[in-house]
């Protein structure tokens, strides 16, 4: 999948006809499931709710219910129409135990109908201007449905004003057949050639209207437009799409969105938005992981969620939108907590191996950095006699043995100043968890993107001190197999994506997976620091300072697109909040990592990798090449060097512009030999005759 594939629809100019004609489901109307049938899926779940068991399979049952109905028609007459008594008749012959609840089942079915359709924004735009330009508008489809309901869901999705509806079931024939088109062109009294009929199907609403001397255009099928490969895969082969109500109502909205969201009827799709990434991945990433958090939260009578910043952020804003909905009585807080908050108050000694393990970053870093993110002032004249120029030294203690050795015994020498500094944050943040209430609720709920369960760990010796009978149940994303040390029975950690998964040891996949998940979740705000007091007033205090914090616009898109979505698929009344299953959204996830379109490739690749601020211009971005094809030939290692060090692979080689690049890394990268069956046999050989030859 190159482009996206999002559609906007280049209707015929309406000048030359008198007449403009509509079919209505999957043209002006769509619904928010996958496939129409999957309506009685949610029909299901109402009736066993209220009823129980006996409703059990009644979805399958609906449906052979109205194949069996038409096929009875249809074997006497093509041209013939059936309606919604004639597809009851048969459902209570094949099972006569609901006879008692045909009226209700009927209703229920009319109001689901009703709940999932949402008008097609292009076709409305253009039906609207049909009626400006004082055209005669008309509705024509074959459905079972009753006119007066039909009428009504015309109404309420905004078309209104049009001038006749005809309906097969109400007049005896179909489309299908052609008949309908000659009572349409005798109840009109026009020509043929004065009428242009917009439809969905090739058969039905071209050919034979057509056959009729009509004029005829065919509008894209949402759901041929989708690109179920990212809904599907080897590794998740016992799942299949669309087995729940729920799942359906994902792919039914993941299908519209190509044709009815208003972001895709641009002239020229915008190759910088991120609208669509948060509607068809952020948005179904974070409505799952949300929805799961509450069924836990429920059943262990969780009843505040503490949303760690800086992921929690948008985390919350999602959890708030679905709360609306839901209603339930967990209270959400937006809680200050970070790496360096949660690490330095628990200091020991020697402070300079104990600062190191967790300050240090990976390439090279001016002094100051470290001075600041301890807050230690150290003049220049002791700067100097522990072997340092000034605080502006470029130092790469990751790297550079004499580097750490020369930090950690900067560090060492300010024990006492650093112990002080350690203490007193400790007193700090143990007020700010009294004042949030985390010292006195025994279950706890916290909220993260996760990754290695260090955080809790740490949070989990600031609360039981004080609070010993507190449960802690930590809910991310995802948990990688060297979490599990970071939990016992007071301090449980539940991954939503990944539950303690080493990826086949393959570490460097895993970070990719957090790496863009941290893009997806950034905040307007720097990383926290630790709590100050002024004034006898706790006050967060960050790592940079930033008066004007705000998110990068593409992120702000992608915001705007998956809370779009969550409101989409919350929309539809169910008898529970619908969730959606780990294995889709991981599958959706991983497919759209190594597989993305070019448009995602650059709107996300073209991102500073610290993406909750405008990039300043010496940033590095996130998965777009520096390297060119001169400083390859000059330097072929360069190329070598950037692809291992980004932070995006899939992404990094699609936004290459140069084929020859192109080639080295697809024919030299283990990340593409691998999944190329032929060149991974090649690369598995040679591979070996280099360890034996090496032996």
């Amino acid at each position: 999948m190159k482009y996206s594939l999002a559609r906007t629809i280049d209707f015929p100019s309406l000048n030359n006809y008198k007449v403009i004609s509509f079919d209505i489901f999957d043209t002006a109307l769509l619904r928010m499931v996958l496939e129409p049938r999957e309506v009685f899926l949610l029909m299901e779940e109402e009736l066993v709710e209220k009823h129980g068991k006996v409703f059990l399979g009644f979805s399958d049952l609906r449906f052979k219910a109205e194949l069996e109905a038409v096929s009875k028609v249809w074997s006497l007459d093509r041209s013939a129409e059936i309606n919604l008594d004639d597809i009851y008749s048969t459902l209570l012959y094949l099972n006569p135990t609901l006879k008692p609840f045909e009226q209700e089942i009927k209703e229920v079915e009319l109001r689901t109908e009703k709940s999932v359709i949402v008008p097609s924004h292009q076709v409305l735009n253009y039906f609207n201007q049909a009626r400006k330009l004082q055209k005669t508008v008309i509705f024509v489809s074959d459905i079972y449905l009753p006119k007066e309901h039909i009428a009504d869901i015309l109404e309420t999705s905004g078309y209104s004003g049009y001038d006749k509806l005809f309906v097969s079931c109400e007049v005896g024939t179909n489309k299908a057949s052609g008949k309908l088109f000659d009572i349409v062109i005798n109840d009109l009294k026009v020509k043929p050639e004065e009428i242009l009929h917009i439809g969905d199907s090739q058969g039905s609403d071209v050919k034979q209207a057509q056959l009729k001397g009509i004029s005829a255009y065919q509008v894209p099928r949402a759901d041929n437009l989708l690109n179920t490969s990212r809904y599907r895969s080897e590794k998740y082969q016992p799942y299949e799409l669309k087995t729940t109500a729920s799942e359906s109502l994902f792919c039914g909205l993941q299908k519209n969105y190509l044709l009815n969201s208003k972001k895709t009827q641009q002239a020229e799709p915008n190759p910088s938005s991120g609208y669509s990434i948060g509607y068809q991945v952020l948005g179904p990433l974070c409505y799952g992981f949300i929805s799961w958090i509450i069924q836990h939260a429920e059943e262990k009578n969780i009843k505040q969620l503490y949303f760690i910043a800086r992921e929690g952020w948008f985390l919350k804003k999602v959890f708030d939108e679905i709360n609306l909905v839901a209603k339930t009585d967990i209270v959400s807080h937006y809680f200050y907590g970070s790496r360096r908050a949660l690490f330095f108050p628990f200091l020991s000694k020697p402070v300079g191996e104990f600062l190191c393990s967790f300050l240090i970053s990976k390439g090279y870093t001016k002094l100051s950095k470290y001075l600041n993110i301890v807050e230690l002032e150290i003049d220049d004249d002791r700067l100097r006699k522990l072997g340092f120029e000034s605080k502006d030294d470029l130092i790469a203690p990751k790297l550079n043995k004499q580097d750490r050795s020369r930090l950690e015994a900067l560090f060492d020498s300010e024990t006492e100043q650093v112990e002080r500094l350690a203490q007193e944050e400790k007193s700090n943040y143990l007020e700010y968890l009294q004042q949030v209430d985390m010292l006195s609720n025994k279950p706890i709920g916290l909220v993260d993107s996760g990754w290695f369960g260090n955080g809790q760990k740490k949070l989990q010796k600031f609360i039981q001190s004080s609070n010993p009978d507190a449960n802690i149940f930590g809910f991310y994303l995802a948990l990688h197999a060297r979490a599990e040390i970071n939990f016992d029975e007071k301090s449980q950690g539940y991954g939503y994506l990944y539950q303690f998964d080493n990826f086949n040891d393959d570490i460097e996949s895993f970070l990719e997976i957090s790496r863009m998940v941290e893009v997806f979740l950034s905040a307007p705000s720097e990383s926290f620091k630790k709590f100050s007091k002024q004034d006898g007033v706790l006050k967060p205090v960050f790592m940079k300072k930033n008066d004007n914090p705000k998110l990068h616009p593409t992120v702000e898109q992608m915001h705007e697109g998956a809370l779009d979505f969550v409101r989409d698929f919350v929309r539809v009344p169910t008898q529970q909040i619908p969730t959606l299953p780990n294995h889709l959204v991981a599958n959706l996830l991983e497919n759209y990592i190594k597989n993305p379109t070019e448009e995602e490739a650059f709107s996300i690749g073209t991102l500073p990798y610290d993406a909750r601020t405008v990039a300043e211009d010496n940033e590095p971005m996130f998965a777009f090449p520096e390297v060119k094809l001169a400083d390859f030939l000059r330097n072929p290692l360069s190329l070598d060097k950037e692809f291992k060090s980004t932070f995006w692979r899939s992404a990094y080689y699609q936004n290459h512009k140069s084929p020859v690049l192109k080639f080295f890394l697809r024919y030299t990268q283990k990340y593409f030999i691998t999944k190329d069956p032929s060149l991974s046999k090649v690369y598995d050989l040679a591979y070996r005759t280099y360890k034996k030859l090496k032996r």
